[in-house]
């Protein structure tokens, strides 16, 4: 297989990211958003097509992906092409609609190739294209409040970014190891203490791009005050691209000596801080998009359950990891963008839950979507999140750590407070205003109000995707996944 077929996918979101730009800057914005969106879904096409088809590829000794990294890459890209199609509306009538939709792509490019990364040079530019595509969506609300929420997001990012170079700096200058990570791990041996160290600079580096307590702050006023659409894409792809880069260099990189005892306590540390943290915060939360963006820590919490118990088991399993990471993926960047479409129809939504009361009664296909959205970040039976966490916590009792399990279940009961909160602001709450009488779409009605159709067919097929991945192991088992997401270790 050629070297360059790693980069096929990339490079259809790119080329759609770079015609769309041009057909932008000659004022031809809806044209640019819809050649964007294709790029994107042509990449993420590409990228299912060659999991399906078993290819296995190392391309330019820097990259290596098998079925189930092209499976994460392909997700990400079909999560950045329903954020531009779930924000087309608003993006055609912002001025630089067209130049957030091509960030988005880019961004979604370089998140797209971090899975299969294999060399820390590429590691490093990749977080960093992430990182600061990351920075320019936040600020392209052009508020105050988004110029102080990015500037925040910098700061803390080129922290997080020093560690990073510190930690690769001192894993291939202390240890002699190559740039490649199975160099480097074949060069970490028992006592290594400054290997140890550069997993705790590693982990929170990597938390920080995950924002996992006590590395959040950012997370917050960034999926706030960014634009609906973009937030859905923020909180949802970069994350997803990053756990899975995560869930490799952690578990192989450093397994072993020393890392079973104090690595594993910081990892375990971390994941119930993260939770405790996330879902006590998620209660407090009066803002609709803060709440989410606490439930997205107490979400890393999880993961990094996964990813203890990964590390006790010895021979990585990444099915339990990538399926619980893959489905919160789903169901949040479908929560945010509803967001936008709530605001489409009701301009005097002030962003809280409480302004969500009778939601349910005036956009009831959205409200349903958002609330099977809510009940898989919840992890109830039958959506896609709870197969997620059942299988994280199932391994974290079998391995010794049933702490951990009880830990998370109790969070994700603490979580339908305010998960609940929401739902039952829709369905069971009276609006504080008469609600404004629904609309066709692209039709105005009073006080402004317009049914943003396209934010709201896709929450609703990201909820209808949530409840297949949640019905499909009754009848197929666990076979699908296993199929398309586990790493041939």
């Amino acid at each position: 297989m050629s070297d360059w077929m790693v980069l096929l996918p990339t490079g259809l979101v790119l080329a759609g990211a770079v015609l769309g730009l041009t057909l932008d800057a000659g004022e031809r914005r809806r044209a640019a958003l819809v050649v964007i969106a294709a790029g994107l879904a042509a990449g993420a096409t590409a990228a299912f097509v060659l999991a399906a088809r078993d290819t296995a590829v190392l391309g330019f000794d820097a990259f290596g992906f098998v079925p189930a990294l092209w499976m994460i890459a392909g997700l990400v890209h079909a999560l950045a092409a329903v954020a531009v199609l779930g924000g087309y509306r608003a993006l055609s009538a912002a001025p630089n609609g067209g130049q957030m939709a091509a960030l988005a792509a880019l961004s979604a490019a370089a998140a797209g190739l971090l899975p299969g990364v294999v060399d820390i040079v590429a590691l490093v530019i990749l977080l960093e294209a992430v990182a600061l595509t990351g920075y320019a969506l936040v600020a392209g609300a052009r508020g105050r409040r988004s110029d102080e929420a990015a500037m925040k997001y910098f700061i803390q990012g080129a922290v997080a970014t020093g560690l990073l170079v510190y930690a690769l700096a001192v894993l291939y200058g202390t240890l002699g190891s190559g740039l490649s990570l199975p160099d480097i791990a074949r060069a970490v041996g028992p006592g290594d203490r400054a290997a140890l160290t550069a997993f705790a600079l590693l982990l929170a580096a990597f938390a920080f791009k995950l924002g996992a307590f006590p590395f959040h702050s950012w997370a917050p006023d960034a999926y706030e005050t960014a634009p609906p659409s973009m937030a859905s894409f923020l909180a949802s792809g970069p994350k997803l691209a990053v756990l899975a880069i995560a869930f490799i260099m952690f578990p192989v990189v450093f397994s072993g000596e020393p890392f079973d005892g104090p690595a594993l306590w910081m990892l375990g540390a971390l994941a119930v801080a993260s939770i405790v943290f996330g879902n006590l915060g998620g209660l407090k939360q009066t803002s609709y998009a803060r709440m989410l963006a606490y439930s997205g820590i107490a979400q890393v919490g999880y993961a990094l359950v996964g990813l203890t118990v990964m590390h006790l088991v010895g021979l990585p399993n990444s099915v339990p990891v990538y399926l619980l990471g893959s489905m919160y993926a789903v169901a949040a960047a479908g929560a945010f963008l509803a967001a936008q479409a709530f605001r489409a129809s009701d301009p005097a939504w002030d962003g809280t839950i409480a302004g969500l009361a009778g939601a349910g009664k005036r956009r009831p296909l959205l409200a349903a979507a958002v609330t099977v959205c809510l009940l898989s970040l919840t992890g109830i039976p039958l959506t896609g999140g709870f197969w997620g966490k059942f299988l994280v916590f199932g391994g974290a009792v079998t391995t010794g750590t049933a702490w951990l399990a009880v830990v998370g279940v109790l969070g994700s009961v603490v979580s339908f407070g305010y998960y609940g909160g929401a739902i039952r602001a829709m369905y069971l709450d009276e609006p504080r205003v008469p609600p404004v009488p629904a609309a066709g779409a692209g039709e105005a009605t009073a006080e402004g109000a317009v049914a943003d159709r396209t934010a709201e067919a896709a929450v609703v097929a990201v909820a209808l995707v949530v409840v297949a991945a949640g019905v499909l192991p009754l009848f197929d088992g666990l076979r699908f996944f296993t199929r398309f997401l586990a790493l041939p270790f």
